[in-house]
């Protein structure tokens, strides 16, 4: 359910706002201004200034995704071509940020919605460029760097919102980090694509004795080149408090709650958890970041008082600080929970938090606007059921956490038989389904799965389609480890294969709607191709195998779905009525079976309980019969 972010009395404010913004950098007047016109002068008037916005937030973001991926750890420096890219996505991303609002004034579409996305994508570009530096010049991972990571990824942005809340105007100075930063370390990726990510390495002598690497010295020119924007940006607003330290230290709880945990984690940590996973930490801090900067940037526009209290703020940074300080008081001298566990754990609740934000505010302010350029958007997502929507959500975020964690979790619970059935590890059977092992598999299964998903669960309902999720899942499992230990007669590979991700459950429903009717023609997959269904199981069938041999779990899937077919007319979660409606009035699902998208009993397409039918339609010959006989007794009497 989304939230409210403005209230009633404030929708007037956010209607009337305009943009005030000055920026006197040389290098945007004399040459960035100029490129960023030139592009808008070649596209034409109906490309709205938000698409452009998201265009240039999202390119940089594959940059950052691929950086993750190619080097998950922050060890091993980026490959040359990855560091062209990453060059090439930032000068895109500079150039569409500075190319939206003169789209916006062009078509005179100039609103707070805009000025918002603007902002929000800029304040979580500047931390993942910060990633991205520390990833590719092969920068280690020590309280120097950190601080200055820290420091540089979240006080530029962060100070450039606090001088406009102070005094209306969004200033960039002569010189700033962004106009001058950004083409600067352009520059640094450049050399890297030439020279490699080793080159950075190299030391060059300062003074007597006294060597430095090069990545150090880039890392002090952007300590310097962020100290010189902090201090433009911080100068008028100290300047109007009367420089008084106690008004000035109560404006900045934000910033000073980020140090003092970051202080913490580099000095208390028992494991010194930062020296492996710093990178985890700031992503998981960033959104949340990001998310209050976001709210901050729409009290300004409101005229909202901002309060910097965010509950979702408070229970990442105090479970990390309770959790750092638990282990004064365990006896092994180690923290109360894993502290890469814990993180971890925060990583996930951080982005589904930011998700929830952004998603809420975007969705208020179109409606408050009457902006109609994401409906179809909006529609496309309002249009997968809810628990489609959880299974594809619980599928990435596992895909982005395995990326991040070097493939722990997935390794961990796939289903091997051979470690199943000898190794005892019999949670491997429970949820492989939402693995993949790479963003590639990953695509494809939920394409297939979104295919078949959302009208398995339009015609039977979300609760049966939860249960159908996980105990069909269960079942198929048991009969693929059953089948690989009966195989492994013939050869011991078969014992190693492995069973993840949706494609039996997506190869299920397939198979059920060919088997129900063949010479209907379906769509294949997202793709432009209509085969009828009784080809379409075959098609998808080679493709897995194509991708991954031997899928000996579909062999088990299609086993089972010739099982489901003839014993339960292609589904084999019926429940009835009275018990689903129990389970839809129960925690946690009261909470959230008023949603559009949650699909209860009373909506689904098909009897749910065949059953209950039947048992009715008994009832009522048994009814008939007995009222006709007492009939016929009554005559007799008469």
């Amino acid at each position: 359910m989304l939230q409210k972010y403005v209230k009633e009395q404030y929708f007037e404010n956010l209607r009337k706002f305009k943009y005030n913004g000055q920026n006197f950098s040389i290098l945007y007047n004399w040459i960035l201004g100029d490129i960023a016109q030139f592009v808008v002068d070649h596209l034409p008037k109906t490309v709205a200034p938000n698409l452009i916005t998201i265009t240039g937030f999202c390119t940089l973001l594959s940059s950052y995704l691929l950086s993750l991926y190619l080097n998950p750890m922050f060890d091993q420096g980026l490959p040359q071509w990855a560091s062209l890219y990453i060059a090439l996505t930032i000068f895109i991303y500079q150039t569409l940020d500075n190319a939206d609002g003169k789209q916006a004034r062009r078509i005179q579409q100039s609103t707070a919605l805009g000025m918002l996305m603007d902002h929000g994508s800029d304040c979580t570009a500047a931390w993942i460029t910060g990633q991205l530096y520390l990833s590719a010049f092969k920068i280690a991972f020590t309280p120097f760097s950190m601080l200055a990571a820290i420091g540089v990824g979240f006080g530029g942005f962060f100070f450039g919102v606090y001088c406009q809340q102070h005094t209306g105007v969004f200033q960039l100075g002569v010189i700033n980090g962004v106009d001058e930063g950004l083409p600067v370390i352009q520059l640094f990726f450049l050399i890297t694509a030439i020279k490699s990510s080793e080159f950075w390495l190299n030391e060059i002598e300062i003074l007597n004795g006294i060597n430095l690497q090069y990545n150090t010295i880039l890392l002090l020119i952007t300590i310097i080149a962020c100290i010189i924007t902090i201090a433009q940006f911080c100068y008028p607003v100290f300047k109007k408090m009367n420089w008084n330290i106690i008004t000035i230290l109560n404006s900045l709880h934000l910033p000073i709650a980020v140090v003092f945990t970051f202080i913490n984690l580099i000095y208390l940590s028992p494991t010194n958890v930062l020296s492996k996973w710093f990178h985890i930490y700031m992503l998981t801090i960033g959104l949340q970041w990001s998310k209050i900067i976001n709210i901050w940037q729409l009290a300004i526009i409101t005229k909202e008082n901002f309060n910097q209290f965010s509950f979702t703020w408070l229970i990442t940074l105090g479970a990390i600080i309770l959790n750092l300080y638990s282990h004064y008081f365990t006896s092994d001298g180690f923290c109360y929970f894993d502290e890469v566990e814990l993180i971890f754990c925060l990583l996930v609740f951080s982005l589904l938090s930011y998700f929830h934000c952004i998603l809420s505010i975007v969705t208020q302010l179109c409606e408050i606007l009457d902006i109609h350029a994401f409906n179809k958007i909006i529609a496309i997502w309002q249009s997968i059921t809810f628990g489609t929507k959880f299974v594809l959500i619980s599928s990435i975020l596992c895909c982005i956490l395995d990326i991040l964690n070097n493939n722990l979790l997935f390794n961990l619970l796939v289903d091997i038989p051979n470690l199943t059935i000898y190794q005892y590890e019999l949670w491997r059977l429970l949820i492989p389904q939402f693995f993949h092992g790479n963003i590639y598999n990953l695509s494809i299964s939920l394409l297939g799965f979104l295919v078949c998903a959302i009208e398995v669960e339009k015609n039977y309902g979300t609760i049966p389609f939860f249960c159908d999720i996980f105990f069909k899942n269960l079942i198929i499992q048991i009969i693929y480890v059953l089948l690989c230990f009966s195989l492994s007669q013939l050869t011991l590979d078969v014992q190693d294969t492995q069973s993840f991700g949706l494609w039996n459950m997506t190869f299920i429903y397939m198979l059920n709607k060919g088997l129900a009717d063949q010479d209907d023609y379906q769509k294949f997959l997202c793709f432009p191709l209509y085969l009828p269904s009784k080809y379409y199981p075959p098609a998808f069938f080679l493709i897995m195998n194509s991708i991954e041999y031997p899928r000996l779990d579909l062999i088990a899937a299609t086993l089972f779905a010739f099982i489901e077919y003839q014993l339960f007319d292609g589904f084999m979660m019926k429940l009835s009525k009275g018990f689903v409606t129990k389970i839809e009035q129960s925690f946690p699902f009261k909470y959230i079976q008023s949603r559009q998208d949650f699909i209860t009993c009373d909506q689904i397409n098909h009897s749910f309980n065949m059953n209950d039918a039947k048992i009715a339609e008994y009832q009522l010959e048994i009814g008939m019969i007995s009222t006709s006989e007492s009939r016929v007794q009554d005559q007799n009497q008469i």
